[in-house]
């Protein structure tokens, strides 16, 4: 197994970076779960691998953030805010340790992998057409219970670009592997596959192109055409259904700025909740969070994507990437993201901003046993204030009064659980049907969006990501 326990120079960087804190440096945005791992660092305790897998990404984001005029030593304003975050990261012993230590643990996820199933799928006209999404191939691929490897015609030269396009559509994949030979695509894939076919048990291929799909027909694996994809949406609907969700939303402050990284990407920051205050009716109650509820289901890293929508099919931006980070402080869940402004839908929803079509927020939760309480004043009216959040699954833009019918159901689900266990009155009309099922997740108000860069646009609808492994092969990796 990887050590993971930071180096001396790391440990220092994180300690200057307290010290620095202490000293009023470092401005409000911050989350505490930057602070507990600094501490983890300056006492060289072992970090998490979901941390360590971030912070490639955390700093090639905010490289930029130091040549600031206040994080140069000799302005008479540094340290700045940038150079604070840089050292509570670990500093440039962190950024150099945690490269070396996310290709240690790719290699032992491979080497976990090794004789496992997979499956090959190819990019263009089967995972994407140019940017845009071919949801049901994604969705597809994505429900799949093997990890699955990438093995297109695209030139190496291409990789950020193709790396970018398949983050912003959703797409979960364990290696990616673009041509870097001499050969054209079809001799490229074969020589993959076969080299592929020592490592794992390859049992599926995936691929638009008939020449394509014949050659591995010749090696021994199935093949499928992505028209062949059999129809999910029966399957999507009932395990809506099952998930039992509703949502309620509120007017929020959104922002569209330039983004600092240039015209093509979006840059997102605000909050998606807010703290100790009331939201409307929501259909029988009104409801508060308390600082705090998030605490918990952020310390597990959970995999989080920012939609429009609650739309799964057209993902933003996700937690697990490094495209998406949240964080709990004094006002609220706090938000950052990073969005490819190059996709269709993402321009689309930056004219929905600036217009002000698109002005509310919302997130989708579950909350276990005991997390929420239940009062009813001497009016009658009914408050949930809610203490704990134990699952979150999407950060979501959305229109004005979206409440659709699967809303109103999970409302009188909750409403009924409470009233069984005499929290609250039973107000409920008992004529009419409703679904109660066990953990209903929930859609919540947030609170403000302020947005960098030109459009926004998200995407996912209410189902949590399923949870793959990312691993790389040699050069050929993806990458974190």
């Amino acid at each position: 197994m990887a050590d993971l326990t930071p180096n001396a120079g790391m440990a220092a960087a994180a300690q200057q970076g307290l010290d620095w804190r202490t000293e009023g440096f470092g401005g409000d945005g911050l989350v505490e779960a930057t602070i507990t791992d600094a501490r983890k660092m300056a006492n060289r305790e072992p970090l998490s691998e979901s941390k360590v897998r971030r912070m490639p990404a955390w700093f090639a984001r905010h490289a930029v953030d130091l040549e600031a005029p206040q994080n140069d030593p000799d302005n008479k304003d540094y340290p700045g805010a940038g150079r604070v975050a840089w050292q509570l990261w670990g500093g440039d012993a962190g950024r150099s340790w945690a490269d070396v230590k996310v290709r240690q643990l790719d290699e032992e996820q491979r080497n976990i992998h090794y004789g496992n199933d997979h499956i090959i799928a190819e990019i263009d006209d089967t995972l994407l057409d140019g940017t845009e999404p071919i949801v049901k191939t994604i969705n597809f691929i994505n429900a799949r219970p093997e990890p699955v490897c990438i093995v297109s015609g695209r030139l190496e030269a291409e990789r950020a670009d193709t790396v970018a396009a398949l983050d912003a559509a959703g797409v979960e994949y364990f290696e990616l592997y673009l041509n870097d030979t001499e050969t054209g695509s079809l001799e490229f894939k074969t020589l993959v596959a076969e080299a592929l076919m020592a490592e794992y048990n390859i049992v599926l291929a995936v691929d638009n192109d008939e020449a394509a799909r014949a050659a591995y027909n010749t090696l021994g694996i199935e093949t499928l055409a992505p028209d062949d994809i059999p129809d999910a949406a029966g399957a999507a609907e009932e395990e809506e259904d099952a998930m039992n969700p509703y949502r309620h939303t509120a007017p929020v402050k959104l922002e569209v700025r330039e983004s600092a990284m240039g015209a093509e990407y979006l840059t997102v920051t605000g909050y998606a909740a807010v703290f100790d205050q009331m939201s409307h009716d929501l259909g029988g109650f009104r409801e508060i969070i308390q600082p705090g509820a998030f605490a918990d289901v952020l310390g597990a890293s959970p995999d989080v994507h920012l939609v429009i929508g609650h739309n799964m099919d057209l993902p933003l931006a996700r937690t697990r990437n490094g495209t998406l980070e949240l964080g709990e402080d004094i006002r609220g869940l706090r938000m950052w993201a990073r969005i490819d402004s190059r996709l269709s839908y993402a321009k689309d929803l930056a004219v929905q901003l600036k217009s002000g079509l698109v002005d509310q927020m919302s997130f989708a939760f579950t909350i276990p046993e005991g997390g929420d309480t239940w009062t009813v004043d001497d009016a009658g009216s009914v408050t949930r204030t809610v203490h704990r959040i134990d699952g979150l699954y999407d950060v979501s833009v959305v229109a004005a009064g979206a409440y659709p019918q699967t809303d109103v159901q999970a409302v009188r689900a909750l409403l009924r659980a409470a009233a069984d266990k005499g929290l609250i009155p039973n107000r409920l009309d008992t004529s009419q049907p409703e679904t109660v099922g066990g953990d209903s997740v929930e859609q919540h108000a947030g609170g403000t969006v302020e947005s960098d860069t030109g459009g926004r646009q998200a995407i996912q609808n209410l189902q949590a990501a399923k949870a793959k492994t990312k691993a790389a092969l040699h050069n050929h990796s993806k990458g974190l």
